[in-house]
C-alpha cells in the first residue's frame, strides 16, 4: 500500500488510518493487525483484486455502517471494540502482536 516515491519509511497502514480515523471518526475505522485478526476470526473478507486502498475504503464503509448499526458515537469505539476482543480471546493464541 505505502509503496512508491511517496513512501515514508515507518509510516505504515495502522499510522495513516489513525491519522484518518481521528480527522473524521464519523467516516475512517483505524486498521492494523489486531483488528485484522479479530475481524478475520469474525469470517470478513476482503474483497480481492482492488488496490489496498480500495480495500481500506470498503472496510471503512462497511466499518461505518456496523457502526451505526452497533449504537457507536464513533469509529475510535470500533477501534477499542475489536483492539479489546483481540487482547482477551485472540492475542494469547496467536503469538501476540
Amino acid at each position: 500500500m505505502l509503496e512508491g516515491r511517496y513512501k515514508v519509511e515507518g509510516v505504515g497502514l495502522n499510522f495513516l488510518t489513525k491519522v484518518l480515523a481521528v480527522h473524521d471518526p464519523s467516516r475512517f475505522t483505524v486498521f492494523n493487525q489486531p483488528i485484522a485478526q479479530a475481524l478475520e476470526h469474525f469470517k470478513y473478507e476482503r474483497t480481492r483484486g482492488y488496490p489496498p486502498s480500495q480495500r481500506y475504503l470498503e472496510f471503512a464503509d462497511l466499518m461505518k455502517r456496523f457502526l451505526k448499526e452497533s449504537g457507536g458515537r464513533s469509529s475510535l469505539d470500533l477501534d477499542n471494540f475489536f483492539y479489546e476482543y483481540w487482547n482477551k480471546h485472540l492475542k494469547k493464541k496467536r503469538g501476540g502482536h
